[in-house]
């Protein structure tokens, strides 16, 4: 026997423990366990019952599979910790698919729509509560069906509550034995052929949704009922908008055809589920394209002006240049668009420098310049100057040779003398030559910040200022994770997300810069940094870069040298919630670390510059140490790692 150690919605009755021999279980899936809690079908892989231990942790939870790597699969020994933790960091990225019932703009049907309401506010289950009370169906906290709770069902065992994103996969299983407590059973005969499935409840042995909902339990006013609320389950809520991988290509014949698609794809990365971006052939190149909150499409060159929604469309009119639209994943518009090993190059300008787009490590030359030698090998050089603006639109004015001058709203000024050859003269030895026309990119100089930290070793952190966020608010969906934690310090990886409202001084990181700190439960400073503002002069240099027409600004340092390890932030102003911003900051190989005695309760993130600050624009969340009220901290048993939320 084992102890039981995960919350409940109802009950628990009995004994709840977990015992060894627990009959037949239908396998889960890997997916979408990044916000479920425990794991299991009676949630028996859980870290509540480590010291300190979380049992709605998702991360010790999954640790607790590896021993079945030797128990299960006959591997000689379990995996490193260090293996392991690479293993579940990994896996619980995966998520759920669209769901493929749910219509593509995500609307409902009448059917849908009234069992929604159904779902969510009659008193369907033995006529106490909605189905949402248990089944919690709320996107933004991560919950599609369940929030990792568990409840007694009047079965032999007690069971964790089963997330409904998946159960229009499990239809298939038709026919069952007659089963008390649920009506219809007994249609066991010849049912003539059958798609795949696997059946409802943790044993499949309800063949559908509908002879699931007419189990006792529940109580329907009538069929009708009961089949809306079939119809709007088969049709729930996922990771995923409905739209997310939808493709149209556009070409010179069939504008009329596709052109409505196309509209639809836009209007729902209007609404934030998705990204679109466009691969295809232009002049001869393949090129990519993503689109910005405004509307308009960037394209793989990162000094090309922007295109209209109509501009771009126009291009495939021409024969032999199709245009392929896919509504991405939100966030990924420019690694799929245009930036396929996120190094901060845009892929056209690898391919035209020479370098390969798919290889983080090749990338362009941004020094030396090229200079004019005495044999008139032309100069090339060009002068960056930027003014922090969060804008990438470029207006260009191209005056006759041999002088032209590009200037951008942004005031990327780049003076060029062409000839058909550059042949530049660094240094060293070139390994190519520069296509005409494209300049060497010569960067300001970004200042190096160096952010102010406290040595842990000593576990009297100096005391901080407190921050009194009077202009912002409680941190909503936080997370802070600490990985690598033990000694020597300096080599920690960091993760932090969550999401605010604010009411007052708009957010603008890529011009004010962003600042971010840890406080322990005594009211000392772990750590602290600070991120510059500054749009990236160049792409590929450390710096701000403005998408999707400002509603997402991303702050790129891949070696982590601005700002104390911190390699990349995010911060997305919602194109739905007036005010409501999200964010997400990672960082590697940097004094993270936190010790035991000093976990954290405290992270406080203020938003902007000197100008939030001087408001107390901010926003908070307090962790508590390992308690039963979320949010919370847990530290590892062994103090490997730190995970708050």
């Amino acid at each position: 026997m084992l102890n039981n150690p995960n919350p409940f919605r109802i009950g628990p009755l009995g004994d709840p423990n977990f015992h060894p021999l627990k009959g037949p279980m239908t396998t889960q899936s890997l997916r979408g366990m990044s916000t479920h809690g425990p794991m299991h079908w009676r949630g028996d892989r859980t870290g509540g019952n480590d010291p300190g231990g979380d049992a709605l942790d998702e991360v010790a939870a999954f640790n607790k599979f590896n021993v079945a790597f030797v128990g299960l699969i006959g591997r000689s020994a379990q995996l490193s910790t260090s293996e392991m933790q690479a293993f579940t960091d990994f896996i619980l990225q995966v998520q759920y698919p669209p769901n493929p019932i749910r219509a593509l703009d995500n609307s409902l049907t009448a059917d849908q729509s009234a069992g929604r309401t159904l779902y969510f506010n009659s008193k369907l289950d033995g006529g106490l509560v909605p189905c949402n009370t248990c089944h919690v169906l709320d996107p933004l906290q991560g919950s599609f069906g369940a929030d990792g709770f568990s409840s007694f069902e009047g079965e032999t065992q007690h069971f964790k509550i089963a997330h409904l994103r998946n159960v229009y996969q499990k239809v298939g299983m038709f026919g069952m034995p007659a089963s008390p407590g649920i009506s219809g059973g007994g249609s066991n005969s010849n049912l003539g052929d059958q798609i795949r499935g696997f059946g409802f409840l943790h044993d499949g042995s309800v063949d559908t949704v509908f002879r699931f909902l007419s189990a006792s339990v529940f109580q329907f006013a009538n069929t009708t009922q009961k089949r809306q609320v079939e119809s709007f389950v088969l049709a729930f809520d996922s990771n995923l908008a409905p739209i997310v991988g939808q493709q149209i290509t556009l070409n010179d014949t069939n504008a009329a055809v596709v052109g409505p698609r196309i509209d639809l794809l836009l209007a729902r990365a209007t609404a934030g589920e998705c990204d679109v971006v466009v691969k295809g052939t232009a002049s001869g190149l393949a090129r990519g394209w993503y689109r910005t909150a405004t509307g308009v499409f960037q394209s793989d060159r990162f000094s090309e002006a922007p295109l209209s929604d109509a501009g771009l469309r126009a291009l495939a009119a021409t024969p032999g240049q199709p245009l392929t639209y896919t509504c991405a994943p939100p966030g990924s518009a420019l690694r799929m668009g245009v930036d396929r090993d996120e190094d901060g190059f845009f892929d056209r300008d690898e391919l035209d420098f020479g370098s390969d787009p798919s290889d983080p490590n090749s990338a362009p030359p941004t020094s030396p310049t090229p200079t004019r030698t005495a044999t008139s090998t032309p100069t090339n050089t060009a002068t960056v100057t930027n003014t922090m603006t969060p804008s990438w639109t470029w207006t260009p004015t191209v005056t006759p040779p041999p002088t032209a001058t590009e200037t951008s709203t942004s005031t990327l000024t780049a003076t060029v003398t062409p000839t058909s050859t550059l042949t530049p003269t660094p240094s060293a030895t070139p390994t190519s030559t520069l296509p005409p026309g494209v300049p060497t990119y010569t960067p300001t100089e970004t200042p190096t910040v160096t952010p102010t930290e406290t040595a842990l070793a000593s576990l009297t952190p100096t005391p901080a200022p407190t921050v009194f966020c009077v202009g912002g608010g409680s941190i909503d969906r936080p997370k802070l994770r600490v990985t690598r934690n033990l000694d020597p310090a300096g080599d920690e990886n960091l993760s932090i997300s969550g999401r605010w409202v604010l009411t007052s001084f708009p957010v603008n990181p890529a011009m004010n810069g962003f600042r971010f700190a840890v406080y322990s439960l005594n009211g000392g400073l772990l750590f602290e940094r600070v991120i510059p503002g500054g749009v990236a002069p160049v792409a590929g240099q450390p710096g701000w870069f403005v998408g999707r027409g400002g509603s997402t600004v991303k702050f790129i340092d891949k070696a982590g040298t601005t700002a104390g390890g911190v390699t990349r932030v995010v911060v997305r102003t919602s194109t739905r919630t007036p005010g409501l911003y999200s964010f997400s900051l990672s960082g590697k190989n940097s004094d993270f670390q936190v010790a035991v005695a000093e976990t954290p309760v405290q992270v406080t993130i203020v938003l902007g510059g000197q100008e939030q600050a001087s408001i107390g624009q901010c926003a908070v969340i307090s962790f508590q140490p390992s308690s039963g009220v979320r949010p919370r901290c847990m530290m590892s048993p062994t103090g490997g790692s730190l995970t708050c939320r």
